[in-house]
């Protein structure tokens, strides 16, 4: 995706890639797309009370139960409304991609993506710059320090050479992970669903 907002910030990054789970793809396009604001918040077994994902969410509860009515529908979760308080539990929805990668163009507005990557630790597994133009060694040294890598793009070529690779990093913070990854997937997965399938 390219200038991609994310999550709970005013903040884009330029591009957003991500690696699917071919058996969670397979999921997404059988019943449709995952209501991940809230079921990133089940746990992969066990019931959990509608009132405490109204409270981890801070969505109110006709908003949540709304959702959840359709998840079941859907088959991602089962509800049991016979108790004393309404329960669901996760039925299918899973991590829906192994790796999240973030690109960010050229030098422009530069300290404002480094604080932007400082507010969203844990959310990418790399991150890198790309430039169309040689890139000083002081820029270089800056993002070598953050693990960030560097990749030139010959436009006259329309060629990409990795000049420094980017650390791997583990997530961190699931929840902007989940939603931003099924914002990816379901961008791009109803677009080319007849290629996927």
């Amino acid at each position: 995706m390219m200038d991609q907002k994310l999550y709970g910030t005013e903040y884009h990054a330029d591009v957003v890639a991500v690696l699917p789970i071919f058996k969670e793809l397979q999921w997404r396009t059988q019943i449709g797309y995952a209501p991940c604001g809230i079921l990133q918040f089940l746990p992969a077994d066990g019931w959990v009370e509608v009132d405490a994902l109204v409270e981890k969410t801070g969505y109110d509860l006709a908003f949540v139960g709304r959702i959840l009515e359709e998840a079941a529908e859907k088959g991602w979760i089962e509800l049991d409304l016979t108790g004393e308080k309404p329960m669901c539990r996760n039925i299918k929805y899973h991590k829906s991609v192994r790796e999240c990668i973030a690109a960010f163009n050229g030098l422009e507005n530069f300290q404002e993506k480094l604080d932007m990557l400082d507010a969203y630790q844990g959310v990418f597994t790399q991150v890198y710059f790309f430039f169309p133009y040689p890139v000083d060694d002081e820029t270089k040294d800056i993002l070598a320090r953050r693990g960030y890598g560097v990749i030139r793009y010959y436009e006259q070529y329309g060629s990409f050479l990795e000049m420094m690779p980017a650390d791997r990093e583990d997530i961190e913070d699931w929840p902007r992970f989940s939603v931003l990854a099924e914002n990816v997937l379901f961008e791009n997965m109803w677009f080319r669903k007849d290629e996927i399938v």
